[in-house]
């Protein structure tokens, strides 16, 4: 038993301390035993002894859920948030979890329930929509899905034996990885040799679009599951992989057409993209569409799978980072501050003050002053970090508490899914009937160990010890 531990470190009013304001993020995994475990994490600023703010990201429970409902996740996270941290969800002013349909949904899923309760919890989608995104993409077309069939393919035919395995390492330095069956759909089955398949026209320009499209979206969601990347650097991600994509659609298959035909030069094969015969489509007396065989096959492809590529990521983008876009207008007087004039700024302040009990209305006499000062400073947390520094706080109270609850908002559950692998850890075939209590203690002295290692022994054994302890009447 690891008495003490938990309490030291599960207590919400000294976690989150002067911030008051927190943000949740919670996500279910099933453990080895079958029960399915929720992770909480309370996102949070703390500020240190030298008036230095940073954000916070601390893993505070394990939960075991029986009712995988809206309702019933939403019951338990509340109970974790009110009963076990002593925390008000009055006080929380964000939340972030995965995709299904029990999280955000927006009529009985989690974040809408924690919503009816308190308007200001604000839902910030998982940056893991990105890969949502890219299986959207990637079933959009029959290329896409021959393209990465053919891949499925590649991978089968080398990892099915040593040898061949042996032969591709020594040519190549990159692994070949086998497609996931929860996030791609590409499993068409193709007649034709493989080694044909791979310098077509139609795959090694599919091969570099993807390439292009993949890194900027990787470089995106690796910078977003960052435990303390805040709302306005996400902002300026999201925008600038927009801006990427709507630039790639004017330049980018040409460039792609270029490079690909190089490298089928390389392997002897045809730089043109194959004839298709189109369907013939029935026609009406009145119709004057005429059937043409001879389509131009490049046409063909920009047209048919090039913009369809993009045009789906432009939009599913939109679709699932739209909450982003409301809580950034929301906030628009913190992101772009230095650029905006003083009718604007005032009116973005204004529309703030109106819809938080956070601040007062003073702060519309604060935001100008504000602005001239911290012009140099672009991001929010070098904008409160000045504040608390130079001792402001008290001349711009209300704009420092509007910073603070900014930058408390989430943008991802990767720290809940992080608490994953120690779940896996701790609870494992042979640990499998240990209490949920042991599991959160274990968990959060694993997880949050910098924590534990400066937290006092002296006081905990003290205490576990009081509760030991046996009178004997002599």
């Amino acid at each position: 038993m690891i008495l003490g531990i938990k309490p030291h470190l599960q207590n919400g009013e000294e976690m989150t301390g002067k911030s008051k304001y927190f943000a949740v993020e919670f996500d279910c995994t099933p453990d080895i035993s079958k029960q399915e475990q929720a992770s909480v994490i309370i996102r949070y600023i703390h500020t240190d002894e030298s008036k230095k703010a940073s954000v916070q990201e601390s893993f505070v429970d394990f939960t075991a859920v029986k009712d995988t409902t809206g309702q019933g996740l939403a019951e338990t996270l509340i109970e974790v948030i009110e009963k076990n941290l002593g925390l008000e969800l009055v006080n929380c002013r964000g939340q972030s979890y995965d995709n299904g349909s029990n999280m955000r949904g927006i009529q009985k899923g989690v974040q809408a329930l924690i919503l009816e309760k308190n308007p200001e919890a604000l839902f910030i989608p998982c940056s893991h929509s990105l890969n949502l995104l890219l299986c959207d993409v990637a079933s959009s077309n029959r290329e896409c899905l021959t393209f990465f069939g053919t891949l499925q393919r590649l991978y089968t035919i080398f990892s099915s034996s040593v040898k061949r395995w042996n032969i591709l390492k020594e040519f190549i330095e990159i692994t070949l990885k086998p497609l996931s069956d929860t996030r791609w759909e590409a499993k068409l089955d193709s007649a034709k040799s493989l080694s044909e398949e791979i310098v077509r026209m139609e795959f090694l320009v599919c091969l570099i679009i993807w390439y292009d499209i993949l890194a900027e979206i990787t470089h995106v969601s690796k910078a977003l599951q960052a435990a303390d990347v805040s709302l306005d650097t996400a902002i300026l991600l999201v925008s600038s992989l927009k801006d990427f994509l709507v630039q790639y659609r004017k330049e980018g298959l040409k460039k792609s057409l270029s490079i690909a035909r190089s490298m089928a030069a390389e392997f002897n094969s045809s730089t043109e993209f194959r004839r298709k015969r189109l369907r013939k489509q029935k026609q009406f007396h009145d119709e004057t569409f005429s059937y043409n065989e001879d389509k131009d096959p490049e046409m063909h492809f920009r047209c048919g799978v090039f913009n369809v590529i993009v045009d789906t990521a432009i939009q599913e983008l939109s679709d699932r980072f739209k909450n982003i876009g409301s809580v950034s207008n929301k906030f628009s007087f913190l992101i772009k501050m230095e650029t905006m004039t003083k009718e604007k700024l005032e009116e973005s302040v204004t529309r703030y003050a109106l819809t938080t009990n956070d601040i007062s209305r003073d702060i519309i006499q604060e935001i100008y002053p504000a602005s001239r000062i911290l012009k140099g400073h672009k991001k929010a947390i070098d904008k409160l970090n000045f504040i608390l520094q130079e001792n402001l706080d008290k001349v711009f109270p209300n704009l420092t508490v509007a910073l603070r609850v900014f930058l408390t908002m989430p943008l991802t559950v990767a720290s809940a899914e992080r608490s994953f692998s120690k779940l896996k850890l701790i609870k494992t075939y042979l640990r499998s009937t240990m209490n949920n209590d042991r599991l959160s203690q274990l968990a959060i002295v694993s997880i949050e160990n910098s924590l534990a290692r400066s937290t006092s022994f002296d006081e905990i054994l003290e205490k576990w010890a009081s509760t030991k302890a046996r009178h004997v009447k002599v």
